[in-house]
């Protein structure tokens, strides 16, 4: 005759009775769902607002060089620019830095370590782009002049 199998411990079968959880009321969760509601809509609102207000530029300026004026700075302004905009010519950019630009009359200055050495104006009434090769045109990265030195007579 053989015994019966050991009835496992009771705590394994046992329930466990715990507090359920209070269900929220309606009220807050729908008012939290309006409220994003609002918020994304206003949010789509302004960007589609700023899309169609902000008038974005008509006009190109490109301006072409070589590894021999990295790190030279251009700066245009004039026209519909409240402030000069200037950048740095790199090889990252591949040598090209173009300049989107609203239409009018614009000054390019080109400094190599803080010397202006070459400067030229466009006009973008009528033209929707220009291109300036800098090295076509002549240009270079030193200064048209050098620096005038003093020479100071010593007497001994």
């Amino acid at each position: 005759m053989q015994t019966p199998p050991t009835p496992p411990p009771p705590y394994l079968y046992a329930p466990i009775l715990t507090e359920p959880e209070p269900v929220p009321s309606r009220g807050p969760i729908v008012l939290g769902v309006i409220a994003t509601l609002i918020v994304a809509a206003t949010s789509l609102a302004v960007l589609i607002y700023h899309a169609v207000a902000s008038p974005e530029p008509s006009r190109v300026l490109i301006i072409r060089a070589d590894r021999g004026w990295q790190n030279v700075q251009l700066t245009v302004e004039g026209g519909a620019l409240s402030q000069p905009t200037t950048v740095s010519i790199d090889k990252l950019g591949n040598y090209i830095v173009p300049f989107f630009l609203w239409p009018g009359k614009y000054t390019l200055h080109v400094r190599n370590q803080g010397t202006e050495v070459y400067s030229k104006q466009f006009d973008l009434v009528n033209e929707r782009s220009q291109e300036l090769d800098l090295i076509a045109a002549g240009a270079t990265t030193q200064p048209a002049t050098a620096p005038a030195t003093r020479s100071i007579p010593v007497t001994l």
